[in-house]
């Protein structure tokens, strides 16, 4: 699997574990086992007894769902990648690098222009 879809899987998986619970019990097994625990569709498709386009098509229109969801709120960008940086930047009080990092949260999550 080369880096660009190594990312995707793990970006999938963050999503999923984040706006999870907005999914389908179906949609939330399928992109469990294909984001997390790394099934191929075919497989998931033999676990299932469903064939394989109806599985790629549950897990596009769910990570399509739950990428939406993630454009609007940030919700993984904050708990993923921000508050962990900033927290880091607090302990090691470094108040000018904090500062950046909450003026980059507030630009991501400015909705006012919307």
């Amino acid at each position: 699997m080369d880096k660009k879809n190594i990312r995707k899987k793990i970006y999938g998986g963050e999503l999923l574990a984040v706006y999870g619970d907005f999914l389908t019990t179906k949609q939330y097994e399928y992109m469990e086992l294909y984001y997390q625990e790394d099934y191929s569709l075919a497989e998931i498709a033999e676990n299932y007894h469903v064939s394989r386009v109806a599985i790629h098509n549950q897990i596009m229109a769910a990570t399509q769902k739950i990428t939406e969801f993630e454009e609007k709120l940030h919700v993984s960008f904050l708990l993923q990648h921000a508050l962990p940086k900033l927290q880091i930047a607090l302990t090691e009080n470094d108040m000018d690098k904090a500062k950046d990092i909450m003026t980059e949260i507030k630009l991501k999550i400015d909705w006012r222009d919307e």
